[in-house]
């Protein structure tokens, strides 16, 4: 094997690793050493010296060949002398300069590596803008720092550390075509919260509602707070002059405006509004809508929406003012409390979240005047089905559907409405009966009633009542009577002495008085409807008259009836 030693003029670090990859071509070669103390490249390998020596001329003209292929005597000799050189370095200088040796670049190199004119002007021009802007940083602040007080300064700092962090909520009006059940639920909400110092206030009346319906106006900000959270609503509104088009009815829908909520907080608290803060404010609107409604009376109407029509509900009934058993109230106001309660535990067992109550007695004895005052009580819309108007079950179907959640539906005098045909009977002769004019009806059917009652249709709305009354228990089917279809029965008879006294503190306003002991022992031999009774001590407004002209009422049915027997 041959070695040849290879020394550059010019120390440059760049030229040695060019000088190796030009040498590195050429093929015999097994290993190539670089010695930057010496600034040398051994080459090491059965390669030509002529052609690495032309390779490095090419390069540079000026390298310089030290020696080709010493023997080995000549190498320890050589690595003797090289000791020697570097201790006596060492010596003079304290210190050996083989690293500065190694990063020393050639002239021609550098001018190699430098950036272009235009390269240079644009890292000028930069240099000059960051300083620029450096400097008036410095400016600003020290004007800032001398100018404005440290607690405007910190105020201003924390504004802006707010702004950053700030989320902003949006609840549009409207949904498409449907109305945002919760931007009328954010409209309620703050509306009930507005306080006096509110500059701007909207106020409208809506229709068949009795009270004033206040809210936030346009471009009003409302603060409010949730769990120690503070947030801030607008109302913002925009004109709109593009109709949105409505496919059911083929027309357009012209709305003058287009109206939005945008709730603003900090984006740490989203998770809160949307799982907490917002469905709080839905709880509480339905709340609130609740207590300001106005009950309502709805008829079946084929040219009305949903084939319902409604008037308001104007019936002063209320449970202090039916005349029944003390006790049997007692029990009926704590079975209406367990079921609206009861939302999830109908759920949890399967269940429709529904009630049935069966009113039965004879003419007179209060069963309309105790669902006015249910729904009076509830706050519940009555839905009035006469199943005369009903003419088929598809129909019947149709209008449950129509019913609203948190009503009351009252089948009155169910056992002579129709005539119900028995569930056995065949299906072709229950369609349809022809009158006496010839003309064919279709009929409501025992089993249509009963799948309307507790079928799956009757799962379609959650907190529904559904009162049926008779004065004729014995004559309904027994199918219709058992539990899940009229879960309670109640037995509106005749007036006792307890009811006599309730109807005798609301017209009268009296607790006691000498004739009580006489009308009671009459109550108990004759039968006389709360209704006889009322209007009887309606006869009068002094007391003792009233109660006269009822005591001898009482003693002229108890002479009928000693006759009949």
């Amino acid at each position: 094997m041959q070695k040849t030693v290879v020394s550059v003029e010019l120390v440059c670090s760049k030229c040695r690793q060019r000088v190796m990859k030009l040498i590195a071509t050429v093929e015999g070669i097994t290993s190539i050493v670089l010695d930057p103390a010496k600034n040398t490249v051994t080459v090491i390998g059965e390669a030509d010296p002529v052609r690495i020596i032309k390779k490095v001329r090419k390069f540079r003209k000026s390298a310089v060949i030290v020696s080709i292929g010493p023997s080995k005597e000549e190498k320890k000799e050589e690595k003797k002398d090289e000791k020697k050189e570097e201790k006596k370095d060492e010596k003079k200088d304290g210190k050996t300069d083989a690293l500065t040796h190694a990063h020393k670049v050639c002239h021609r190199c550098d001018a190699e590596n430098l950036p272009s004119p235009e390269r240079i002007a644009a890292i000028k021009t930069a240099l000059s803008v960051a300083a620029s802007v450096a400097a008036s940083v410095v400016l600003f602040r020290s004007t800032v720092s001398d100018l404005i007080p440290d607690a405007v300064y910190h105020r201003l700092r924390n504004l802006t550390n707010r702004l950053l962090s700030q989320l902003t909520v949006v609840v549009e009006e409207f949904d498409g075509l449907a109305t945002n059940q919760m931007f009328e639920a954010v409209n309620i909400y703050l509306g009930s919260k507005l306080t006096s110092s509110a500059q701007r206030i909207k106020v409208h009346k809506p229709v068949k509602e009795n009270q004033l319906a206040v809210t936030i106006d346009k471009n009003q900000e409302f603060h409010d707070s949730y769990k120690g959270v503070k947030f801030k609503w607008v109302l913002i509104s925009s004109r709109n002059d593009i109709p949105v088009s409505n496919s059911k009815r083929n027309s357009a829908i012209e709305r003058s405006e287009i109206r939005h909520f945008e709730l603003t907080l900090n984006s740490k608290h989203r998770n809160m509004v949307l799982s907490s803060y917002l469905p709080y404010i839905l709880h509480m609107a339905k709340t609130i809508k609740e207590e300001k409604k106005t009950v309502k009376l709805h008829t079946i109407d084929y040219n009305g929406t949903d084939y319902w029509s409604s008037i308001n509900l104007n019936h002063p009934a209320t449970f202090d003012s039916v005349a029944m058993e003390p006790e049997m109230k007692r029990e009926l106001l704590e079975d209406l409390h367990l079921f609206i309660g009861r939302k999830e535990y109908y759920k949890r067992v399967g269940k429709a979240w529904k009630r049935g109550y069966l009113l039965y007695g004879p003419p007179g004895t209060g069963k309309s005047t105790l669902i006015a005052a249910m729904a009076n009580y509830l706050k519940f819309d009555i839905y009035d089905l006469d199943l005369r108007e009903v003419q088929c079950n598809s129909d019947l179907r149709r209008l449950l559907i129509g019913t609203g959640s948190r009503s009351i539906l009252v089948i009155e005098d169910i056992d002579c409405s129709v005539e119900l045909q028995n569930r056995e009977a065949d299906d072709e002769s229950a369609k349809s009966v022809e009158d006496e004019k010839g003309n064919f009806s279709s009929k409501v059917t025992l089993s249509g009633l009963l799948n309307f009652i507790d079928g799956l249709w009757s799962s379609c709305g959650d907190e529904r009542i559904v009162i049926c009354t008779t004065n004729h228990k014995e004559r309904l089917d027994p199918a219709l009577l058992r539990p899940g279809r009229m879960d309670v029965h109640i037995h509106m008879s005749y007036c006792s002495f307890g009811g006599f006294k309730i109807l005798a503190a609301n017209y009268l306003r009296i607790q006691n008085h000498s004739l009580f002991e006489d009308i009671e022992n009459l109550l108990q031999k004759v039968n006389a409807t709360p209704a006889e009774v009322a209007g009887e001590l309606m006869k009068s407004a002094d007391a003792d008259n009233a109660l006269q002209g009822l005591l001898k009422f009482l003693q002229r049915k108890h002479a009928e009836t000693l006759q009949q027997c």
